[in-house]
């Protein structure tokens, strides 16, 4: 007899991860939470061979999104997704939301009758035995409530085959009768239940619209600040921890050219990779407790008609946000962006917000640009309003060639989910899981980069490296904008890193490096449009799916970056000239 398999199915935050974890007393990677949509975990009911597939939240039978035409093909087709067995199907609903998310249910359990149906969040309402009643006599369901006896009952039933196997089924889009005919059913089964008022009167201060937008700047400011300053004193850890170790491999090393590769290169590179970590792990977990609390789906709602006017939408807040910490999990949040057109445009704009790794070159040119503290902080702060025009502005500019996805509507509807507490064990897997995928796919292409770097900086010789010709190569172009060579060499090491650029810069000028007023803002401007690094690079190719789209955004920044900084250094010296 073949071990059957059950699908979890239901609407997004119905609770469908935690039932997961629960049967399968997994921690695997989560697909709830915004990010990780398109992917869909397996596991089995411990002592059984029971499979159980948690997949990405639907609320439509016809899908306008990757993580629901993922979820739908499961349960049409499971063999052409790799599941020749049986396939019974558990409907999750949420009980705060039940009215709205039994329609759903009413629809699929007419050519799919006999599924079971679990209820989440059971003790934040009264759910009535009549109304158990009903889904089980009218509908056709085995009922469970997420309560302790429940989900014992759930678990022994899986393992005894409970629901209505099959094997594969055509589901059609409903009309818009049958559809009307699901919710008025729904909304008649749930009339009566009492849902909480905390939510009402705490979206009465968060969505309001003065109190609310000061309280959603002060928290994603304070989360920020948090994320980076807990993380701080981690990087410093990993990074003299790493350096230790590297110094003791190096010591094992005899052939001092074998030891420059493997410490110079290798480790240094896996360095350059360990160093974001602490970032994205506390970043990683902010996000989870955004969503899991109910605050990020507020928080879209009150930005999409804003970000509606760049071609943007109310999803995209969150990583235009983060990607002011870091380009790489700001890039892996648009994830949660379902439809393709505001998800691209999002992507393209988020190398241009101010990451945290261009502080170090801005707090060096402000310092070569004035001694006045005052003076530098606030050209930190303009920099930092202007990132955000070039993100909002290239945004409507590309809006202009991103096709829409075909016969698919870019409108965006929400239904504020109930506040609660974030559950801590989801957030430390979800923190982890996406940390470790991070890891496995944008880690490796940030080490290669790392060591082809290296040694184009030690080949043939240090002296006279391929690094350093290139950089006397392009001594006429940075002579444009008033800068040489030294500024050439510090743009090209800061690809594999922006913040490279300080140490290559001292590493050719140790005593400092003077350049004009103008020159410094060049350089601003320059590091404000151009240059993604290599893992925003590997990122990019990786969400993108296409190398070329990757590396074209990454040429034509650096060419717009480039030009900007040499026509506005060179206007403004025509300028002078002709005053002075």
């Amino acid at each position: 007899m073949i071990p059957p398999v059950y699908i979890l199915v239901g609407h997004p935050n119905a609770g469908k991860t935690t039932l997961f974890n629960y049967l399968t007393a997994s921690s695997q990677r989560v697909v709830n939470y915004p990010g990780s949509t398109t992917v869909w975990s397996k596991a089995m009911i411990p002592q059984s061979e029971v499979v159980v597939v948690d997949t990405p939240g639907m609320d439509t039978l016809e899908p306008n999104s990757d993580d629901q035409q993922v979820t739908l093909s499961l349960i049409q087709s499971p063999r052409s997704m790799g599941m020749d067995a049986p396939i019974r199907l558990v409907w999750v609903v949420d009980a705060t939301q039940l009215s709205r998310q039994l329609a759903l249910i009413a629809l699929l359990n007419q050519p799919l009758s006999g599924g079971v149906l679990v209820i989440t969040r059971s003790k934040q309402v009264s759910i009535s035995d009549g109304m158990v009643h009903r889904l089980t006599t009218e509908w056709g369901l085995r009922v469970y409530l997420d309560d302790d006896r429940g989900l014992r009952a759930l678990s022994r039933d899986m393992m005894q085959g409970v629901g209505t196997a099959y094997y594969g089924v055509q589901l059609e889009p409903p009309s818009d009768e049958q559809i009307m005919g699901a919710f008025a059913k729904s909304e008649e089964l749930a009339m009566g239940l009492v849902t909480p008022l905390q939510s009402s009167r705490l979206d009465a201060w968060v969505l309001h619209p003065i109190w609310g937008a000061l309280l959603m700047a002060m928290v994603l400011s304070m989360g920020f600040w948090l994320t980076f300053l807990l993380s701080q004193p981690l990087v410093e850890w990993i990074e003299s921890g790493w350096l230790t170790v590297a110094q003791l491999i190096g010591r094992l090393i005899v052939n001092p050219v074998m030891r420059a590769v493997v410490v110079d290169g290798v480790l240094g590179s896996i360095g350059s990779v360990l160093v974001f970590l602490p970032s994205l792990l506390l970043l990683f977990a902010w996000f989870s407790c955004l969503d899991q609390s109910g605050f990020l789906a507020r928080l879209t709602v009150r930005l999409d008609r804003i970000l509606g006017y760049f071609g943007m939408e109310g999803r995209s807040a969150v990583p235009i946000l983060s990607g002011y910490g870091c380009a790489i999990p700001a890039i892996l949040a648009c994830r949660s962006i379902p439809h393709s057109k505001e998800r691209v445009l999002t992507i393209l704009a988020i190398p241009l917000a101010t990451c945290m790794a261009r502080l170090p070159v801005y707090a060096l040119v402000l310092t070569m640009l004035t001694e006045s503290s005052v003076i530098r902080g606030m050209g930190l702060s303009g920099i930092y309003m202007m990132s955000l025009v070039l993100v909002l502005g290239a945004a409507k500019l590309a809006a202009r060639w991103v096709p829409d996805t075909p016969s698919v509507s870019s409108g965006f509807a929400m239904t504020l989910p109930q506040w609660q507490w974030p559950n801590w064990l989801l957030v430390c897997q979800y923190a982890m899981s996406q940390t470790l995928h991070f890891i496995k796919k944008a880690g490796i292409a940030i080490i290669l980069i790392g060591v082809g770097l290296w040694i184009a900086g030690q080949y043939p010789h240090p002296d006279r490296s391929l690094l350093l010709m290139t950089s006397h190569w392009l001594n006429p172009i940075m002579n444009l904008m008033g800068a040489d060579w030294r500024i050439g060499l510090g743009i090209l090491a800061s690809f594999g890193a922006r913040e490279l650029f300080v140490p290559a810069l001292y590493s050719v000028s140790p005593d400092g490096l003077y350049v004009s007023n103008l020159t410094a803002i060049a350089i601003i401007v320059f590091y404000m449009i151009a240059l993604q690094c290599g893992a925003t690079v590997a990122v990019l190719q990786q969400e993108l799916k296409s190398a070329r789209w990757a590396w074209g955004l990454t040429v034509g920044y650096t060419v717009v970056g480039l030009a900007l900084s040499i026509v506005g250094y060179q206007f403004i010296r025509w300028v002078q000239g002709i005053c002075c």
